[in-house]
């Protein structure tokens, strides 16, 4: 990986910004060896402190969506409190390489309007038009011989957030998205409308020590790349949780949550619930951190649990190591437990300050024993190795 950030070249308030990607097997020859990718490169420029122009392959944040494109962005605070922006451009290949995709059939397009500290409130709305094309499968089905053949898909989205803060003690966060489009591009098929996700969520700050958070939400999945995913119904679920968090003093803090996962029942299989229940807790403390979860109901059974450390050996290292367990069911009527080990230790070497070195290995144990057909190993160990470089070139 590389990423870069060039200024002060010869155009003032211009720069280049990027980050690239390139890997290659070396023990084994796979497809499409070697890859580069371009995580993102693009040109910066500050029009005034107020508008920039953005131009490149970015990735867009907005209340709708979230998505890497190739294009164009326009972001302006002119007005006091309220900031604009607008894109466009096209989706960027799913493998991250340098294609630029046709338009046409993989248009990226949206806005955002943001306003701050009205009567107290801070809101934003949102709208993006995304079209995708996905690629072809290169093989055949395993189980069916035949190809996924997926049209160009199409999402029409709205959204709107608000926020506001209470005498120091409420913070309330609430977000609607909707989704309108025709769900395949030239379908003949009518449009939809529904609640792609509804979020509602409140935090309430005790003291410096004890806070608790709760949320609702609706959310439908999107899958909008090929996945094998598509060949399931999609349909809504809603949530409903909190957590406690609680702090002793700056260095020891403990949290515990608890949630309630409520499916859609034409999802549920013959037999099986439709909800699931889960708990969670922990504790942080110099560097050493504690949790457990467990799962129950319609997404399985599951209890976990492990714990991780990082501590500065000196100036020039620091080490971090770890363990986890699990204990899980495909599902609640599964006769077998399953269960999982792993492990890792690692250590950061720096020789100076622009040369450092990520060095872990990692070890994992399963025994799957409701699904041993399908898996031919039980355990593995890895080993990872990364060198970083960081300089800066200045002008004479």
């Amino acid at each position: 990986m590389a990423s870069l950030k060039a200024i002060d070249f010869g155009v003032t308030d211009l720069s280049i910004v990027g980050k690239f990607g390139y890997s290659t097997d070396i023990s084994t020859e796979a497809l499409n060896d070697p890859r580069l990718r371009v995580v993102n490169l693009y040109l910066k420029y500050k029009v005034n402190k107020n508008n920039i122009f953005y131009l490149g392959r970015q990735r867009i944040y907005s209340g709708a969506v979230t998505v890497a494109y190739d294009g164009f962005r326009f972001s302006s605070k002119s007005i006091t409190n309220l900031n604009i922006e607008g894109y466009w451009g096209t989706n960027v290949p799913n493998d991250r390489g340098i294609e630029v995709l046709a338009v046409k059939e993989n248009q990226v397009l949206g806005a955002k309007l943001s306003y701050r500290h009205f009567m107290g409130f801070n809101f934003s709305l949102s709208y993006s038009d995304i079209r995708r094309l996905p690629a072809a499968y290169a093989d055949f089905g395993k189980f069916t011989g035949k190809k996924l053949e997926r049209q160009a898909t199409q999402e029409r989205l709205l959204g709107a957030n608000l926020q506001r803060k209470f005498a120091d003690k409420f913070n309330l966060y609430s977000r609607i998205l909707l989704n309108y489009a025709a769900p395949v591009i030239g379908s003949g098929k009518p449009g939809f409308r529904h609640f792609q996700k509804f979020e509602l969520r409140g935090k309430y700050t005790h003291n410096a020590e004890i806070s608790f958070t709760t949320e609702y939400l609706i959310r439908r999945p999107r899958l909008n790349e090929n996945s094998i995913f598509w060949v399931f119904n999609q349909r809504s679920f809603s949530e409903f949780g909190g957590k406690l968090h609680y702090r002793i003093d700056p260095r020891i803090s403990f949290y515990a949550g608890l949630s309630l996962v409520k499916y859609d029942k034409k999802l549920s299989f013959e037999g099986l619930e439709d909800s699931s229940l889960r708990l969670n807790a922990g504790m942080n403390m110099r560097g050493f951190s504690l949790f457990l979860s467990g799962r129950s109901g319609y997404a399985g059974e599951s209890k976990s649990g492990g714990f991780s450390y990082a501590a500065s050996l000196s100036k020039r290292n620091n080490v971090r190591a770890g363990v986890n367990y699990n204990r899980y069911k495909i599902n609640s009527d599964a006769d077998e437990d399953n269960n999982s080990k792993s492990a890792f230790i690692g250590i950061t070497h720096r020789i100076n300050s622009r040369i450092w070195g990520d060095f872990d290995i990692r070890f994992l144990s399963q025994d799957i024993t409701s699904q041993r057909d399908f898996f031919g190993y039980s355990s593995d160990v890895r080993f990872f190795a990364r060198v970083n470089y960081s300089f800066r070139a200045k002008r004479n």
